[in-house]
């Protein structure tokens, strides 16, 4: 299963679509236990006033970071298509989905132990760690897919 050619460039493909599909989901919310005045009170003063209580991947953080984020969850797309296209033989591609992996991985992680503010308030929800998985995905399988691409099968 190892030596298939186009595992890395799938895996590498699959993992930037679930980052994609993962970074749609909610990855913070307000826990309103937290707050001290009293939940229902913080809850109706939200919902009132149309204040959001969860947030995805795209909301927090500000346009520069996700510009980031898109660029690369475009380039682990882009660059594993690039890879079936060339039957996983392209080193160049394979290390720039590398490239793309391990700092859509890094992103996520200081995401996670960054969390918005009033950080004492808010809760990590799934599409988080499902955000980490994705890119790590991405970093797994473009590893593999450059490990394949240096090292061919003897024929």
């Amino acid at each position: 299963m190892r030596d298939h050619p186009l595992l890395g460039p799938l895996l590498v493909l699959a993992g930037g679509i679930a980052l994609l599909v993962s970074s749609l989901l909610t990855w913070y919310a307000i826990d309103l236990g937290q707050i001290p005045v009293g939940a229902r009170f913080a809850e109706a003063y939200a919902r009132q006033n149309d204040l959001a209580l969860s947030a995805n991947a795209w909301e927090p953080r500000g346009l520069l970071s996700d510009l980031l984020l898109l660029a690369l969850i475009a380039a682990a797309v882009t660059l594993a298509v690039v890879g079936i296209l060339s039957r996983g033989s392209d080193v160049r591609a394979a290390l720039g989905a590398l490239a793309a992996g391990a700092v859509a991985t890094i992103l996520c992680v200081l995401w996670l132990l960054s969390k918005p503010r009033p950080a004492d308030i808010i809760e990590l929800r799934s599409g988080a760690w499902l955000g980490v998985l994705s890119s790590l995905l991405v970093l797994g399988g473009a590893f593999l897919w450059w490990d394949r691409a240096q090292h061919p099968a003897a024929r």
